[in-house]
């Protein structure tokens, strides 16, 4: 299997990091310092996001990715591990890999949640169109601040 870092920087010499993210069945999505633009990147370029995230609070996850819970299930679309999983990495990307339903099924999710994750008046007239009839996410955020807003009543 491939696994690529999305955000190298600087980006190693004759190599285009999005035709080699589209390329890796995994994209390594480690914490960082933002929201998610890891997954997010990898999510964009139909790569099955590797998001390990630990807080050290025991809670799992201890780091919602955008959308999670009551829009975007990342545990159907993403591999997410602690960071006592890493010397393990290894072994459970290739059982994921070997896995050709399993790996179908992760496939189809980022396909299913790519709309979410997209911000419609941002992308060029035929990517909008392409849109118009799925939420994307404005109207995600929309819709969790609605969510929250009923909760509170």
């Amino acid at each position: 299997f491939n696994l690529r870092g999305t955000d190298l920087r600087p980006p190693p010499p004759n190599a285009n990091l999005d035709d080699l993210t589209r390329g890796a069945t995994f994209c390594l999505c480690p914490s960082g310092t933002g929201w998610g633009m890891r997954a997010f990147h990898a999510v964009a370029l139909g790569c099955i996001p590797v998001i390990i995230q630990d807080d050290g609070s025991g809670s799992y996850p201890s780091v919602l990715q955008a959308f999670e819970g009551p829009l975007l299930d990342w545990a159907s679309l993403a591999v997410r591990l602690t960071f006592a999983d890493i010397p393990r990495l290894p072994s459970l990307l290739r059982a994921l890999a070997a896995d050709h339903e399993a790996l179908a099924a992760k496939r189809r999710a980022l396909v299913a949640a790519l709309p979410r994750l997209l911000w419609r008046e941002a992308l060029a007239t035929e990517e909008r169109r392409a849109l118009d009839a799925m939420p994307d996410a404005f109207d995600s955020v929309m819709e969790v601040l609605a969510g929250r807003r009923n909760a509170t009543r």
